[in-house]
This record gives structure tokens, C-alpha cells and sequence, in this order.
């Protein structure tokens, strides 16, 4: 009786139905201006490239003061011109693969009917988030409130420029634009899993893959489905590192500059994301030096996809410094000191209260050592990505144990 008389509580109000076109206009404006660089069909890739070139656009407007939705503005008139020019294009493309894939829409259509009428949720979303998303959709400049006033507002451009057709912003954004992120997220999963696997695609396990990726318990949580930008780093990330193990087996359509303005945008999302890149530039430099593929032309290109990043974040800093807002520093505490044996301790038991990631973690590495004397080459790419990870294992878990010793106050932690 309780969902019948809430039954009303799942109808979107107009606000909401706004918000949703608004994001539509989000999504096909970020394709089409990231089709102008890639010269792909690849949606996801398109769709990412777009959304960095909007970021780094609002970046340098922001740096001159100059209010940052005029960028995706200008980017709309460019992509209705491409989009009236291709007209039929696009009218056949959407029109072949909405058909292509009408079950898979059937499947997490209920999802989207539940998510078009949610509200936002989570503590950081009203002191941060939402504050910041209405900073730039409201003329203002970066706000001057909140806990976070350093960190970077890619993430906050979804909301800002998806109630562009609205007076506020409409909430319901947030909810809506992680279902679109799991889709390119199950796209990327499907291709990944077909071509390192050799998974070849069926409806059993298209039906299996929809479930594990859309309805999914693990996804109920602050992280998802709410203005928090934990969840499209994550989706950028594993998108950005499989797309590099395809560059580097010459199998990618991307080229280097679209993988680091995909790297550019991660940078924007999170304040980590110049960590997470940087994982990700040695990660690949080691996997080269594993494969014995270490020579200038292919050093050459990690390079490049490491600049455009670097120099976002830079600006970034700069931006910063100029409007004095203080950015948090990372080293705010000596390596030795006499605390740090029960500081380690305990910090690697805050580490090990995630389970899941650490036995993944731990069979993987596993995987690799048992293949790794297996001589066939079909296992070759299975290995290949083993390694990869447990590069990646290494490296982030270092990163971690350094920011407990360098970066928090032991006082604060036993408090």
C-alpha cells in the first residue's frame, strides 16, 4: 500500500522533464564536437573528447572571468551546424542504432523511469556540488563557499549546462547522466570483454552483462546517481585505460591527442585525477619495458597524452593562486617521525576494510604468475592485462599508505 499511495512520487514534474532534454542536449552536443576531432563513430570516445573540450574551454573563460557557459553556448550553434549539415546522418545513425539495440533499452528502461523524478542526495552534494554547479550557471564566479573550493568543476558542467534551458537547476541530472555513464560503461565492458576474452556476443550473455552492470547493488550507494564525481572518474578511467592498451597494440581508432584530452578531462573531475594519469603514464612506460617495446616512438606518444593533462592541471593551479584560493598541500607532514609504525598500522587496516578490491587484486597478480609460464598466445592479452593491473595495484596502494603518512593528521585520525 505504502508505493500506491507514493505512487506520485516517480512522476517527473516539469522541471525534471526539462532537465532531461537538457541533458540530452549535453550528451549530443559533447558527440558531435568530439566527432570533429576523433573522425570516429565511436560514441563514448566522442562523447568524452567533447565533454574535455568544453572543460578546457570554461577553464580558460573562467581564467579571464568570463562566464563559462558561453562556451557550451557556443559549442551548441557549432554542433546544431554540423548537425543540420548531417543531417540525415544522424537520422539514420540514431534510427540504426536504436534498433540495433532496442532490447538492451527495453532492459534498463525501468531504471530510467524510476531515476527521471529523483532528487539529489549526499552531504557533499549540497555543501559543494550543487553550490558550485549554480556558481556557473548563475553569471557568478567560482564560489567562495564550501569545503572543496579547490577542487576542479568538470564534473559540476553536467548540471550547470544541462538546466541551460531552465531558470534552476533540475536535480534529477545527477541520476540520469550515471545511467548514461553505465552504458558507455557496458559498451566499454562488451568490447573489453569480447576482445581480450575472445567472449563472442549473445543474448544470454548481453542479458548477464545488462543485469551485473545496470541493476547491480553494488551501485547503491552516495557515489552513484548523485552529483558526486567519484563515479565518472572511475567510468573515465577504466575507459581511458583500456583505449591505451588498445593504442599501444595498435588496435585503438583513437589517436593520442583524443586519449589526452580524455586524460585533460579526468584531471577536471577529480582532484586526484593528475595522480590517477600519472599512474596510468607509468603503468604503460613499465608494460613497454615489460614487452621490450621501450624505443622513442613509442615513448613519444606517452609523452604527449601526459602533456595536455599536465598543462590542465597546471592552469588550474595557476587559476587558483591568482583568485587566492588555497589549495590543500600534499606533504603536510615529515616521513619519519615516531608515530608512523601505529600510523602504518592502522592506516593499512583502514585499506584492508576493502575486501573485495584486495582479493581481486591478489587473484589477478595470481593469474598473472600461473600464465606468465604458460607459453600459448592466446592467453597473451589475458596476461597483458594482468600485468597492467598489478601495476596499477601497486602503484595506487603506494599512493595511498603515502598520503596517510605524508598528508593526515594522526590526531585528526585517532579522533
Amino acid at each position: 500500500t505504502y508505493l500506491l499511495d507514493n505512487i506520485y512520487l516517480i512522476i517527473p514534474n516539469t522541471n525534471q522533464i526539462l532537465g532531461f532534454f537538457g541533458l540530452i542536449i549535453f550528451i549530443f552536443t559533447s558527440n558531435i564536437i568530439g566527432s570533429l576531432i576523433t573522425k570516429k563513430n565511436n560514441f563514448s570516445s566522442n562523447f568524452f573528447v567533447g565533454y574535455s573540450i568544453n572543460y578546457i574551454f570554461s577553464l580558460f573563460l573562467f581564467s579571464f572571468k568570463i562566464n563559462v557557459n558561453y562556451s557550451f553556448l557556443s559549442l551548441v550553434v557549432v554542433s546544431l551546424i554540423v548537425f543540420y549539415k548531417k543531417f540525415f546522418f544522424y537520422y539514420k545513425k540514431i534510427k540504426s542504432n536504436f534498433i540495433q539495440n532496442k532490447n538492451k533499452f527495453i532492459l534498463f528502461a525501468p531504471l530510467a523511469i524510476v531515476m527521471i523524478s529523483s532528487q539529489a542526495i549526499g552531504w557533499d552534494t549540497f555543501t559543494h556540488w550543487l553550490p558550485l554547479a549554480d556558481g556557473i550557471k548563475s553569471l557568478d564566479n567560482y564560489p567562495k563557499y564550501g569545503h572543496g573550493e579547490y577542487y576542479p568543476f568538470a564534473s559540476s558542467l553536467v548540471l550547470s549546462n544541462s538546466s541551460i534551458i531552465l531558470n534552476d537547476l533540475s536535480e534529477n541530472v545527477s541520476a540520469l547522466f550515471s545511467i548514461f555513464i553505465l552504458v558507455m560503461f557496458f559498451q566499454t565492458l562488451s568490447c573489453f570483454y569480447e576482445d581480450i576474452f575472445d567472449i563472442k556476443k549473445n543474448n544470454v550473455f548481453t542479458f548477464f552483462l545488462v543485469l551485473y552492470v545496470f541493476y547491480n547493488p553494488i551501485h547503491m550507494n552516495k557515489f552513484v546517481y548523485t552529483a558526486y564525481c567519484d563515479f565518472i572518474s572511475a567510468a573515465v578511467f577504466f575507459f581511458l585505460f583500456f583505449q591505451m592498451y588498445q593504442y599501444f597494440r595498435k588496435h585503438s581508432d583513437l589517436n593520442i591527442i583524443s586519449l589526452s584530452l580524455i586524460a585533460s578531462l579526468l584531471v577536471g573531475l577529480k582532484n586526484t585525477g593528475l595522480i590517477l594519469v600519472l599512474i596510468l603514464f607509468f603503468t604503460f612506460f613499465l608494460y613497454l619495458i615489460y614487452e621490450k617495446k621501450l624505443n622513442y616512438l613509442n615513448f613519444k606518444p606517452l609523452i604527449i597524452f601526459l602533456s595536455l593533462p599536465l598543462s590542465a592541471f597546471v592552469y588550474w593551479q595557476m587559476i587558483l593562486k591568482f583568485n587566492n584560493v588555497l589549495n590543500s598541500k600534499f606533504i603536510q607532514f615529515a616521513f619519519f617521525k615516531e608515530e608512523n609504525i601505529i600510523f602504518f598500522q592502522n592506516a593499512f587496516l583502514q585499506i584492508l576494510n576493502r575486501p573485495t578490491f584486495y582479493i581481486v587484486s591478489f587473484f589477478i597478480i595470481f593469474v598473472f604468475l600461473f600464465l606468465r609460464s604458460v607459453k600459448k598466445n592466446k592467453f597473451k592479452q589475458i596476461k597483458d592485462i594482468s600485468f597492467l593491473y598489478i601495476m596499477f595495484f601497486f602503484l595506487w596502494v603506494s599512493f595511498v599508505i603515502l598520503t596517510y603518512i605524508l598528508h593526515f593528521d594522526i590526531n585528526v585520525f585517532y579522533a
